[in-house]
C-alpha cells in the first residue's frame, strides 16, 4: 500500500465518522416520542435568552 493512498483512506474515515454521528443523532431525533418544538416555540425561547445574554453583557 503506498502512502498517498493510505492518506485517501485515512481522510475518508475521517470523514465518514462525523457523517454517522449526524446520522445517528437525526434517527435518535426521529424516534423520540417527546412532541417536537414549534418554530414560534424556539425563536421564543431564543429571543428570550438573547435578552437575558444582553442584560448580562451591560451589567458587566
Amino acid at each position: 500500500m503506498n502512502s498517498e493512498n493510505s492518506d485517501s483512506q485515512a481522510l475518508l474515515s475521517e470523514e465518514a465518522l462525523p457523517i454517522e454521528i449526524l446520522r445517528a443523532r437525526i434517527r435518535a431525533s426521529l424516534d423520540d416520542p417527546a412532541p417536537s418544538l414549534s418554530a414560534a416555540q424556539v425563536f421564543a425561547e431564543l429571543r428570550a435568552f438573547h435578552e437575558e445574554q444582553v442584560k448580562t453583557a451591560k451589567r458587566r
